[in-house]
């Protein structure tokens, strides 16, 4: 989308409209690394274990403290990134079809934005990914390519979290497999030729580089059913850490979890065998974060190399946290808990003061506005997030920098799921909960530290957490009611919010602005109102968003909630297993249609730059071009990775793998159709 107020100027930017004051020559450049599934809680991004991470960017930036994710799973959580939206406005809310997926994003129209990189491209920059970009992105959909793209070299699904056999496919071309290569290292090979690439274009640029470390490893069998295993280091790394243990935080296999909600407390404790299984994972997920270590430093290094290291903002962060033994939990991510909502986040860059740490909490939605101010451009204005209160030297480059400040306070986050929780005890062994659908609010301000979930059972949790930050005692049938009607307010205006209302929730609340903050909100003189309040409502376990099944008294009328809840409680009770069943259907039919999308676009366009080859140091000309068909897919100039030299085309026995499971596909979605036709 092209819109004049995306691309306006300011004086960081340098010359080039009429408008303009210019005082700068370059516009600043963006490397993104996203990292997979890296907690916060438990000290994974220490010096010890990322230590290029520490010396690179840790003491040359600014690191974030308090900083969140909007929906703790990848695909929603990577969307929010790239379009600056909570789940909740990009319907964005699992991994697979129907809801999410990179079937969903064709379908939602999303490949087409606006969002980061078009925003980007319209500013004038060259826009470039590579890694991991969503679960769902699969050899029955990967054409076509998102828009907005210079270049865009993704990993393929069902081999996306192989570390031992990276997939990818670049620009809708030839997948291509890097044979005998560890898949982080690959990214990394791609990252570095991009930057180079960028620089021979001479014109500013984004890199968005997503390493799948320290992501569980997932193989696929013939019937392709999925099997989880803890992470693979890289073999360089493979003994690392031998005498590590998990850190034991006070909420590791909580004893007493008559508080929490129904679920929890019929989770058993751990035993001695989760223990240790939690133990060697939390290991493996250390080594292989290692590559990714490596992979920063051979950012920095290449940036430094062609002489753009002080004009780029490098921003370390990853798409969710994770839990490991928490609350009596095993492996894994999709809770409201402290453990899977907060995120490493730091960032360094021209201006940015070196060596700081804040402690205003921020979120992922803020990251796209924080990079757009950055750049000198205006914002949209549909945007959910702010930028993000940058801590700026005194130098000449801050001095440079005409940056956006955030117009209103970091004091609340919204934290939403729909969905299941899938919690790995041990090899491959899963806890599965359904009906795990919930919505949550904290507050951050000086004087209080809150959080409030709300669950699609009806189920409440409130915490404390200044003097509760293990989020050991829900107090949501003690604490003060006052205080909780305020919270649930706050939860019920963000429920369904939109742009400014969700930096900015008090006129939704207040709409003749007489509070402003939650402070304000406490006066007693704002009881009534609040305990008279309609309290937040799921009217069922939903495992997608709808917004007549969330209530809200800021949303829906007193008639209108009155008809919904009648209609709800006239309605049969939900089948789950059946409505599991029909989502699987819709999954298969999803498959099936992609593969039908991908045979009317025919065959890639196979066009091999050897000239870009040979341009890359490291690169066995003789090898690439042995290698019978590989699709580099590249356009003229660019730079070919050094990885190149080891890429081969896909093997056709996967293809024949897929052949086979499109028709198994294809077969059964039309029993289907058909069964419920009759």
């Amino acid at each position: 989308m092209k819109d004049a107020a995306h691309n306006k100027q300011t004086p960081s930017i340098g010359c080039g409209c009429s408008s303009c004051k210019c005082s700068a020559t370059k516009k600043p450049n963006f490397v993104f690394i996203l990292v997979d599934d890296q907690d916060k809680s438990y000290n994974s991004s220490h010096p010890r274990y990322q230590p290029a991470l520490h010396k690179y960017l840790r003491t040359q930036g600014t690191e974030f403290d308090n900083h969140y994710v909007t929906t703790p799973v990848c695909c929603p959580s990577r969307t929010n990134i790239l379009f600056g939206k909570y789940s909740h406005n990009t319907n964005m809310t699992d991994v697979f079809p129907p809801a999410g997926g990179y079937t969903k994003w064709l379908a939602a129209g999303l490949n087409h934005g606006p969002y980061l990189p078009k925003y980007l491209q319209d500013a004038g920059y060259n826009t470039y990914y590579a890694g991991k970009f969503l679960v769902e992105y699969a050899l029955y959909n990967y054409r076509p390519v998102p828009e907005g793209w210079t270049d865009f070299d993704a990993a393929i699904h069902p081999w996306v979290f192989r570390y031992e056999y990276p997939v990818f496919a670049r620009n809708g071309g030839q997948p291509t497999l890097y044979a005998g290569q560890y898949h982080t290292d690959v990214v990394a090979s791609k990252a570095r030729a991009q930057i180079q690439s960028a620089k021979k274009a001479g014109k500013p640029f984004y890199i968005q580089v997503a390493p799948i470390g320290c992501h569980d490893a997932c193989y696929v069998d013939e019937d392709f059913n999925g099997y989880l295993t803890p992470p693979l280091p890289a073999p360089r790394h493979a003994k690392l850490y031998a005498e590590v243990n998990l850190p034991l935080r006070p909420n590791h296999n909580e004893e007493d979890v008559s508080d929490k909600p129904a679920w929890l407390q019929a989770v058993p404790r751990l035993d001695a065998a989760n223990v240790t299984y939690l133990n060697e994972y939390y290991r493996e997920r250390l080594r292989s974060l290692r590559a990714v270590d490596e992979l920063v430093e051979a950012v920095v290094k290449e940036l430094e190399a062609v002489g753009e290291l002080d004009n780029t903002y490098i921003i370390y962060t990853g798409d969710n946290g994770y839990h490991l033994g928490a609350h009596r939990l095993g492996a894994g991510k999709e809770t409201p808990y402290q453990e899977d909502i907060q995120v490493p986040f730091l960032i360094r860059g021209p201006g940015i003061q070196a060596g700081k740490v804040s402690t205003t909490p921020t979120a992922h939605e803020d990251i796209l506005p924080t990079i757009l101010s950055l750049a000198g451009m205006s914002l949209p204005s549909d945007l959910d997030g702010q930028p993000l209160p940058l801590p700026l030297s005194n130098s000449k480059e801050a001095k440079a920098v005409q940056y956006e400040q955030p117009k209103h306070k970091f004091e609340q986050h919204l934290t939403e799921y729909w969905g299941t929780l899938d919690d790995q005890l041990t090899h491959n062994e899963f806890t599965r909960i359904s009906n795990f659908t919930w919505k949550a609010v904290s507050v951050h301000t000086p004087e209080q530290n809150y959080k409030y979930v709300v669950w699609c059972s009806g189920e409440r949790e409130f915490y404390d957490r200044s003097v509760d930050q293990f989020e050991l005692v829900n107090s949501a049938k003690s604490a003060d009611p006052r205080l909780l009607d305020r919270l649930d307010a706050l939860l019920s205006a963000l429920a369904h919010a939109k742009a400014g209302q969700l930096t900015n929730p008090w006129p939704t609340i207040h709409p003749d602005n007489s509070v402003t903050s939650f402070a304000q909100a406490l006066n007693p003189k704002h009881d009534d109102f609040y305990r008279q309040l309609p309290k937040f409502k799921f009217l069922s376990c939903l495992d997608h968003y709808d917004t007549e099944n969330e209530l809200s008294p800021f949303y829906h009328s007193s008639q209108q909630r009155q008809q919904l809840e009648a209609a709800a409680a006239a309605a049969p009770p939900l089948d789950f297993a059946k409505l599991r069943q029909q989502r699987l259907l819709q999954y298969k039919e999803a498959v099936a249609d992609g593969w039908a999308r991908q045979e009317k676009l025919g065959q890639p366009e196979y066009t091999v730059n050897f000239k870009a080859a040979e341009s890359a140091p490291g690169v066995n000309f003789k090898a690439a071009e042995s290698a019978p068909g590989v699709n580099f897919n590249v356009k003229p100039g660019t730079v070919l990775a050094g990885v190149e030299a080891h890429a081969v085309p896909l093997p056709a026995a996967e293809f024949e793998r897929f052949r086979r499971y499109k028709a198994d596909m294809v077969d059964e979605a039309k029993y289907y159709r058909l069964k419920s036709m009759a």
